[in-house]
């Protein structure tokens, strides 16, 4: 689970929700983890624990604001029976918009779900070079995603859909262009890590020749910019 700085159309930063936090992918890069350890009084949050706070349940949401939800988890670590009820819950506001993520997207895929019109699903890809994205996480490799979100696709076809390359990697440039047409989505978010891992970023111009690319091909509404500017090898 990687932080993902979305913002509104005012560049506000978006609220988030986390009804079932904790995620077990163990990204190097990870915010999660290090954020609950430093300041949450719960127990299994300290942990990284997936786990429910049904309590939580009981929240509502302004009309015409977007929310990302699970940002201090993963959906793929949610019993079935409860990513339902949050579904549900989030189907009680049709005026608002959600964003879902996970690094295993077939956790989506279950037919039957009932996943509201205005949920938003989702996926990262840091890099195509399998070596390297296995160097730095757990999770699914990135075949993976991208097969398990085409998978949801069939299943959820009216959705809206959405990848993020945050925090990028070195990667082949056209291949990550392929990812995001392939899979037709809504949007592309784009950015290097924010928290100094310093992870194998790609260079300043590499990293805008794909923002480049993206906004050609997909058009720049459909491409959100988040940290982008030199590499942290770059500004040594």
């Amino acid at each position: 689970m990687t932080r993902l700085m979305y913002t509104d159309k005012t560049g506000e930063r978006l609220p988030t929700w986390n009804p079932h936090p904790g995620c077990q992918f163990n990204c190097y890069y990870c915010y999660g983890r290090t954020q609950y350890a430093r300041f949450s009084k719960c127990t299994q949050c300290k942990a990284f624990k997936p786990h429910f706070h049904p309590e939580r349940m009981k929240q509502t949401f302004k009309e015409g604001r977007t929310y990302f939800v699970e940002s201090l988890g993963d959906p793929a670590f949610i019993p079935t029976e409860i990513l339902q009820q949050i579904f549900s819950h989030l189907a009680k506001f049709p005026k608002t918009t959600f964003m879902l993520q996970s690094k295993n997207p077939r956790c989506f895929a279950d037919p039957s779900y009932y996943i509201p019109y205005n949920v938003w699903l989702g996926t990262t890809i840091e890099s195509d070079i399998r070596d390297l994205a296995e160097c730095y996480s757990r999770a699914p490799l990135i075949s993976e995603r991208y097969w398990g979100l085409l998978f949801t696709q069939g299943i959820h076809p009216k959705h809206h859909y959405y990848i993020t390359f945050e925090p990028i990697m070195i990667c082949n440039k056209n291949v990550m262009l392929d990812f995001a047409l392939d899979l037709k989505v809504d949007a592309v978010y784009i950015g290097r890590d924010n928290h100094k891992n310093h992870l194998p970023e790609p260079s300043e111009d590499d990293l805008n020749t794909l923002v480049e690319l993206l906004q050609n091909r997909l058009g720049t509404e459909k491409v959100h910019c988040k940290t982008l500017g030199k590499a942290w090898w770059e500004r040594k």
